[in-house]
């Protein structure tokens, strides 16, 4: 009996001693654990310097000495100091297919691409990648996706020169999805 007693109390005093143990293990790795994420973290600060109104409230794009804004039924064009130099209230001339909506604009070789649209009611149809001269800001030309990608609209669109793709993405629809055409 205090055979069983003593083997009893060694254990339970063992396991007391190994749980201690861990918990005093895991407490001082845990510095080194947020040191480690502390070191995933971005080193940079951003401030706000100044703020900029601008026509515009679509997207925005720049080649590092111009802007271009879009609206929904207009482009503009801005000097590095923000001078408007350019502007075109009526980008949709010239269109085969009905839009009324410009959305998201990305520069490539001075040309403007615009992910463009009919836009009713949170719904997108004649979706379309318009390609506008980065001086005159008049169309130059469009290509029609394919409407068998699922994409239900256009929110953002980017240009990868060397692979020569772009990328549009849509906020609506179960994939919110990524499209490369």
């Amino acid at each position: 009996m205090q055979i069983r007693s003593l083997a009893i109390g060694l254990l339970s005093g063992l396991i007391v001693g190994l749980l201690v143990f861990l918990l005093c293990r895991a407490l001082s790795s845990a510095p080194k654990a947020n040191r480690d994420r502390q070191a995933l973290l971005p080193r940079y600060e951003y401030k706000l310097e100044k703020a900029v109104e601008v026509a515009g409230r679509q997207g925005i794009t720049t080649d590092g000495r111009f802007y271009w804004v879009s609206g929904s039924t207009v482009l503009f064009k801005y000097e590095n100091n923000w001078k408007l130099i350019a502007r075109n209230d009526r980008p949709f001339e010239g269109y085969k297919i009905e839009v009324n909506h410009i959305g998201d604009i990305a520069v490539y070789n001075n040309e403007i691409y615009a992910g463009v649209e009919f836009f009713s009611d949170g719904v997108g149809r004649n979706i379309q990648m318009a390609v506008y001269d980065g001086d005159t800001l008049k169309l130059k030309r469009t290509f029609v996706f394919q409407p068998d990608s699922g994409q239900l609209e256009c929110s953002g669109i980017a240009v990868n020169p060397d692979e020569k793709k772009l990328i549009m993405c849509s906020w609506v629809g179960e994939e919110s999805g990524r499209y490369l055409y």
